[in-house]
């Protein structure tokens, strides 16, 4: 796993704070915790190592502990606020989406079917690597 060094930090700093989002604190244990399970919202969704994800979130806590699930699942994540996909409407196209996550600014999220799948050469590269991207 690429952020086994990150998470050892988070324990051994668990009960520091870690994020501050509207004025509400967030401990690292809390992230730990939430890091977990959205690593099981992932597996119920079917999004595993090399999954191609349109990360759609604001910079909240909630987002921040699913962007770190993604990386440690090895998933390749292209990041968009929320206001640049209603912009750009050939982002999935261009990225080759195959599942979207989505977080609004209360932290309640979606998950959806991406309506591609994702061929590039760079993708096939950090798959055969097993690494993120």
């Amino acid at each position: 796993m690429e952020l086994d060094f990150l998470m050892s930090i988070f324990s051994e700093n668990a009960s520091r704070d870690a994020i501050v989002f509207q004025d509400e604190i967030f401990s690292y244990q809390w992230l730990l915790d939430r890091i977990n399970e959205w690593d099981e919202i992932l597996r119920k969704h079917d999004i595993h190592s090399g999954t191609v994800v349109g990360f759609v979130t604001y910079f909240s806590a909630e987002g921040i502990s699913a962007f770190f699930s993604l990386l440690k699942n090895n998933c390749i994540v292209a990041p968009l606020p929320p206001q640049s996909l209603t912009q750009n409407t050939d982002f999935g196209s261009i990225a080759q989406i195959e599942k979207w996550v989505k977080i609004d600014e209360n932290g309640h999220h979606s998950i959806e079917e991406g309506d591609f799948t994702a061929t590039h050469e760079y993708y096939v590269n950090l798959r055969g690597r097993q690494v993120p991207g």
